[in-house]
């Protein structure tokens, strides 16, 4: 069997386009993605203002699409409480709350997901 060398290759990072007027990339580590092989790696952080408790907000769109939905807790503010992260099979990734119901957070985040073709 041969390995597709596409497939086992190494994107480097490079900065996702934030579809939310209400994040701000931290300047020192802005939210970037790279894949390697067939796994999507999601790194960096930004402070979301204007939280609503009650609906979702889509903080940008994925390059790649995941095998299935996945949802995640990420830290905030290093206070030890998180915000939960979604990443969707329609190529989104969502804030979905925190676990103190704040109105602003800084959300460091660090996720991989397997993609789907």
């Amino acid at each position: 069997m041969r390995l597709n060398p596409i497939l086992l290759g190494d994107t480097g990072w490079k900065l996702l386009t934030i579809t939310n007027n209400n994040w701000e990339n931290f300047s020192w580590e802005p939210l970037a993605y790279r894949r390697i092989g067939e796994v999507c790696y999601i790194h960096g952080g930004g402070k979301l203002s204007n939280i609503s408790s009650l609906s979702s907000m889509v903080i940008c769109n994925l390059p790649y699409k995941p095998r299935q939905n996945i949802m995640l807790p990420q830290g905030i503010n290093n206070s030890g409480q998180t915000a939960t992260m979604f990443v969707r099979a329609s190529k989104t990734l969502e804030f979905i709350g925190t676990s103190d119901n704040r109105n602003n957070a800084e959300i460091l985040i660090n996720i991989s997901y397997p993609i789907s073709y």
